[in-house]
């Protein structure tokens, strides 16, 4: 058998909490590597996204491919290993240094040394399709925050010490003061506000 390591990511720590996406990434790769000879001998698992380089468990994951030889990372497609140029052109250096193989199981496809230049121009696509997924999601929520800004709208989560709340009359987004936890906010407040300099 072939020795591997899997990589599974969501965007954030809610999603981990609430979704059943990590899980369902981890079947479909542990059903691959059974149905297809790969030991998988560690997983690496992240609630991060990846429109930045630095993401610790992918580090992680890349130091222990380096380091005991491994030669096939399984992960479940192209937006979950990286939605970033830095983080393609390290995986593209890993592969070029250690000839390892990322197999893109929900895509179908492989990258590795000997990967056609077609289906690595397709990756290299899928890459900058996954960072302008994420640069349009970006430029969409800031469209939106301003715009309740312009009609006189709270755009975002409440503060400590206030709660989200709607205008009983206008019905638009506002914040109210959180009179249950309304004397533990004053009195932080007033704890820093004391403190010796």
């Amino acid at each position: 058998m072939f020795k591997a390591v899997t990589y599974v990511r969501v965007s954030s720590r809610e999603q981990q909490e609430l979704g059943n996406s990590l899980s369902a990434q981890k079947r479909l790769l542990w059903d691959f590597a059974r149905n297809n000879g790969y030991n998988v001998i560690k997983e690496f698992e992240e609630a991060e996204t990846a429109k930045e380089a630095g993401r610790k468990e992918f580090n992680k994951m890349l130091a222990f491919v380096r380091q005991h030889g491994i030669k096939f990372i399984l992960v479940e497609k192209t937006d979950r290993l990286h939605r970033n140029f830095r983080d393609y052109v390290t995986v593209e250096e890993l592969i070029k240094e250690c000839s390892v193989t990322v197999h893109l199981v929900k895509e179908g496809q492989s990258i590795g040394t000997d990967s056609k230049a077609s289906d690595k121009l397709m990756h290299g696509l899928k890459t900058v399709m996954a960072k302008g997924f994420i640069d349009n999601l970006k430029e969409e929520v800031d469209k939106g925050i301003k715009e309740k800004l312009r009609l006189g709208e709270y755009p975002h989560q409440a503060p400590l010490g206030y709660l989200n709340a709607k205008d009983p009359i206008t019905k638009k987004s506002i914040i109210i003061i959180d009179e249950k936890n309304k004397q533990l906010v004053e009195a932080i407040f007033n704890a820093y506000a004391s403190r010796s300099e």
